[in-house]
């Protein structure tokens, strides 16, 4: 699911002489930023460079897009926020986009977990900071006077999001995923077998 409450959870960091004590950081930081901080904080700021042209770590070469920042600044000195956008991916599905304050949902689960991916005519738009559970309704009959008003008021900023999932888009030609998301569908067994048996007979 592509909703905050799949995907926002809080952090608790103690780094004594760096992060100072008793503050609140309410900056957007995703899992994936925690390894270039780490890197950088040990004395290699550069690991994400590094890694797009190609790195040897323990024996290996890992040519790899890393979709994670350097978020020192923001961690140690007040700084804001080295990231921009968050990609919620449901698997290998992109479900929802966020740059800045505003999410864009493209798909939903509206009956939970085990229910079905749907997706909406139009992206979903969201604004986290004014509405953070994301409770505002966009069914028949569910705040259509505010859904209406804010999405004429706000309409502009899909072309931006259509640029950056492009973008986004891009790095996966040269550095496409290492694995695709797990499936539990018949269909994608199916697939397996066929390329088991297919993998056999030579």
């Amino acid at each position: 699911m592509g909703t905050e409450g799949a995907f926002r959870v809080p952090m608790i960091m103690r780094w004594p002489g760096k992060v100072k004590p008793n503050q609140v950081i309410n900056g957007v930081m995703s899992g994936l930023d925690l390894f270039p901080t780490f890197v950088a904080a040990a004395g290699n700021p550069n690991i994400k460079d590094e890694l797009l042209k190609g790195k040897k770590l323990g024996g290996k070469t890992y040519k790899v897009h890393l979709d994670g920042y350097d978020q020192t600044d923001m961690l140690t000195k007040g700084g804001k926020s080295a990231r921009n956008e968050l990609w919620y991916f449901t698997q290998s599905a992109l479900a929802a986009v966020r740059l800045g304050d505003i999410k864009f949902q493209l798909l939903t689960m509206p009956k939970g977990w085990l229910g079905p991916q749907v997706q909406p005519g139009w992206p979903m738009m969201t604004n986290l900071r004014l509405d953070p559970f994301e409770r505002l309704g966009f069914a028949p009959g569910e705040s259509w006077m505010s859904f209406e008003h804010y999405y004429g008021r706000e309409f502009w900023r899909f072309v931006f999001m259509q640029e950056e999932v492009a973008k986004l888009a891009e790095t996966a030609i040269e550095y496409p995923p290492m694995q695709p998301g797990a499936s539990f569908n018949l269909d994608a067994v199916k697939k397996q077998i066929a390329a088991a048996q297919a993998a056999h007979a030579q």
